[in-house]
């Protein structure tokens, strides 16, 4: 079992499972190496996984914010549960506290909680703005240095965007309203700068939704990619792991070639459709009026690929 140092404010609050009282947190904060933090979870109770498996359940007392903050040099992962509004004025300023610090954080998880309850427009009821923007501050500070960022909708639905090198891998997997997209996921979109940079040149794209693709292509490309850095944009290869209709395979190729008409230095364009059984050839047959002017070659169109060369 792993040790848990929990903080003096909750040697009175009952824990269950792996989290049991045991050293003071701030009698024994000294003697504990919080440089490097493996998890960071921030909920009801927030707990820090240290390098060595050591785990820390954090104060709800304000004293102890900037003490463990200081102490805090790197964050390989942190997570917001769907319960912070729990914990707001605390969790609300260790944010703050990680803004104003040169803390390196590498990847960031989010979960919100959907609601549609009593209203038309889908409503975010896990989190507020105020922690929400400094949410979005702390990715952008860190875009250099973050890897990931993942957004976990109602326990079901999922965006990740990731960048390794040159290359950024988005995998979309959460059908979002307008009203979610710009209040949630458009602001990720715009801090995580996934191309702002001159080696960013191969972009992976999965697209796993059955309506509304051309909406949400054009969302999509318009938030993580300014004009200028599309010019950057060499290598672009696009995925609907699920599709299955013809139609909805010509008009999903048809959107996507022109959200992107203006990339220029677009010189290679793969459509993947794995679950695909039909023949793609008959499907490019409609596109010769819709292909992209420095893209515009078919080299292949195979059982589950398209590439425009």
């Amino acid at each position: 079992m792993q040790k848990i140092i929990n903080s003096s404010i909750r040697e009175s609050r009952s824990f269950t499972n792996d989290i049991k009282q045991s050293t003071n947190f701030s009698n024994k904060s000294n003697s504990v190496d919080y440089n490097c933090i493996k998890v960071l979870s921030l909920g009801l109770d927030s707990i820090a996984t240290l390098s060595n498996g050591l785990k820390v359940v954090l104060s709800e007392s304000l004293t102890h914010v900037k003490s463990f903050a200081d102490k805090v040099k790197i964050v390989e992962k942190l997570i917001i549960n769907d319960n912070v509004m729990n914990n707001e004025d605390f969790i609300n300023e260790l944010l703050r506290e990680a803004i104003q610090r040169d803390i390196t954080i590498k990847n960031i998880t989010i979960n919100f909680i959907i609601s549609t309850e009593g209203r038309m427009e889908p409503n975010c009821i896990s989190i507020n703005q105020r922690l929400y923007q400094k949410i979005i501050r702390i990715i952008g500070i860190n875009h250099k240095s973050l890897k990931r960022v993942v957004l976990k909708f109602n326990c079901d639905g999922k965006i990740l965007i990731e960048r390794n090198g040159n290359t950024t891998n988005l995998v979309y997997e959460y059908e979002s309203s307008f009203g979610v997209f710009s209040k949630l996921i458009y602001p990720v979109f715009k801090a995580f700068k996934a191309g702002n940079s001159k080696a960013f040149t191969n972009f992976f794209l999965t697209l796993n939704i059955s309506k509304k693709e051309s909406l949400h292509l054009q969302r999509i490309f318009q938030a993580l990619l300014e004009a200028k850095q599309r010019l950057y944009l060499s290598t672009l290869t696009i995925t609907s792991p699920n599709a299955v209709d013809v139609v909805f395979i010509t008009n999903f190729i048809k959107d996507s070639l022109s959200t992107i008409t203006s990339y220029k230095n677009l010189n290679t364009l793969t459509f993947n459709f794995p679950q695909f059984n039909g023949s793609l050839e008959n499907i490019t047959l409609s596109l010769k009026s819709n292909v992209l002017p420095n893209c515009s070659k078919i080299i292949n169109a195979s059982k589950h690929n398209i590439i425009f060369v």
